[in-house]
């Protein structure tokens, strides 16, 4: 409330309008007097929940394979459900993050740990190599980003999808949502994905 500054401000609090805003969330929280609302909220989130996890897994991606030094907030390996900002001065529960590596560890924090790999593997790659968009064709092809980053030893291509709620919520078969999209080097994206949220491959370079 304070951030959005429309009622209320760090400079200028208006701590009576914020206690009415509490008290609405918390009666809104409250099972014994809003049961149907958390019902739906419920079934609304578990609905919502894949397409705002391949969301979430996009931008990991993104971060750590376009051109420049990735950026975390600490404590957030893991999912964040925050409603404002992350907090760099938030104290971060590391038994947390410890325990989820060594359990099944969550897709946020595989996928982190293996991009941290190819650019400790690949240093050079990812400080030095030439970013290469690849074109796509076909009927989803504004509907994913794809690019290579090119080495003297190596190239990565990656595959990232982008605004395919409409696929998770309405459970569309990957073959069918992609159709004949394919990279403009000829690889159909239905093949490249299957079901997977992306595609990051390390390739050989070529000679």
């Amino acid at each position: 409330m304070r951030e959005a500054k429309l009622r209320s401000s760090w400079e200028a609090p208006d701590e009576a309008y914020e206690n009415r805003c509490h008290g609405l969330a918390r009666a809104l929280l409250d099972p014994e007097r809003s049961q149907a609302f958390l019902d739906d909220i419920t079934a609304f989130v578990g609905r919502i929940a894949p397409a705002a996890a391949a969301n979430g897994l996009a931008q990991v991606a993104l971060r750590y394979t376009v051109p420049g030094v990735p950026d975390l907030y600490q404590g957030t390996e893991i999912a964040d459900l925050s409603l404002v900002d992350p907090d760099n001065r938030r104290p971060v529960d590391y038994a947390q993050l410890q325990a989820s590596l060594d359990g099944e560890t969550p897709a946020k924090m595989a996928l982190i740990r293996q991009l941290l790999g190819l650019r400790r593997t690949h240093p050079r790659l990812f400080s030095e190599g030439r970013y290469e968009p690849i074109a796509l064709t076909g009927i989803r092809a504004d509907q994913a980003i794809a690019f290579r980053r090119i080495g003297t030893d190596a190239i990565l291509r990656c595959v990232i999808p982008l605004r395919c709620a409409e696929r998770y919520l309405d459970r569309i078969d990957a073959r069918d949502w992609w159709g004949d999209t394919a990279l403009a080097s000829g690889e159909a994206l239905a093949d490249l994905l299957g079901e997977r949220s992306m595609s990051i491959e390390m390739l050989p370079a070529k000679s």
